[in-house]
């Protein structure tokens, strides 16, 4: 089986590939990329009954074919180009300031070449 380029995925390095297969398929299911094993051995989903079944998972980490196989034998495959992932830029805005109610502001910007994904937390108190 031999992805066409139309079936071409751009993705990041390093990214996870996660396939799911129904808890009803019978097999001995496994990913290989460039005829390589990719992942570990199956491990069952612990999670809620609409997603319950088999997951394999490998990463991304260099361009190349991945086969879904059955038994050793193809039964999907998609082709992968694997892109540099730069590191996210984070830069002030303005200088840091006082709210009117003593806290500290911060104004600042956040650019990734893919996503951004901002956490913030509130300090906890000891009571």
């Amino acid at each position: 089986m031999t992805p066409d380029a139309s079936q071409l995925f751009t993705v990041p390095e390093n990214s996870e590939l996660t396939t799911r297969i129904g808890n009803d398929a019978p097999g001995d299911f496994a990913l290989a990329i460039d005829g390589s094993p990719m992942q570990q051995p199956i491990a069952p989903v612990v999670a809620a009954a609409a997603v319950s079944g088999k997951v394999l998972k490998g990463i991304l980490a260099t361009d190349g074919t991945v086969t879904l196989q059955n038994a050793g034998q193809p039964i999907a495959t998609w082709a992968f180009k694997v892109i540099e992932d730069r590191p996210p830029v984070i830069a002030f805005t303005a200088d840091p300031s006082a709210a009117s109610n003593g806290s500290l502001t911060l104004a600042y910007k956040i650019t990734d070449d893919y996503l951004s994904l901002i956490h913030i937390s509130e300090p906890t108190r000891p009571y």
